[in-house]
């Protein structure tokens, strides 16, 4: 009996641990595109965004993860450890500027494969969102995000 309560301490602490690290990457807020409210994550460190949303199974309805660079430009995304295709909306001073619609997961292993992704126009934010959420909200090039 002794050991089994060592082991459920141990994963439990782990668990706490693993929760702990993983919420504090990330600053969250609720932000609006086109009417309808998301709660999003912020990736603004250079830690932030290389973990991004790698490893999670999926992510709830109505969320995302905000990648936000200090100079407007053409930052190149992966899919390093992705389990769910995702919708990319680059962003430019809260203007949408370009959409990357149902990006899968990678079917290769090694990062060397992987291919990457980007704007065609510069962008000092990326918005990560599940795949279908562009058309759901009737996204478009143009439309405004208010913080």
């Amino acid at each position: 009996m002794r050991k089994f309560l060592i082991f459920v301490a141990i994963v439990f602490a782990a668990l706490l641990f693993f929760y702990s690290k993983r919420s504090s990457f990330h600053k969250t807020k609720a932000i609006s595109m086109n009417g309808h409210l998301l709660n999003i994550e912020v990736a603004d460190t250079n830690e932030t965004r290389a973990l991004g949303l790698s490893g999670r199974k999926n992510m709830p309805k109505n969320e995302g993860v905000m990648f936000i660079f200090p100079t407007p430009g053409f930052y190149r995304f992966w899919m390093k450890d992705m389990k769910f295709p995702l919708d990319f909306i680059w962003i430019d001073q809260n203007k949408v500027v370009d959409l990357s619609e149902n990006i899968q997961p990678p079917t290769t292993v090694g990062i060397e494969n992987l291919p990457t992704f980007t704007s065609k126009a510069p962008f000092d934010k990326v918005l990560e969102v599940n795949a279908g959420v562009i058309k759901a909200l009737k996204i478009d090039r143009g439309n405004r995000i208010i913080n």
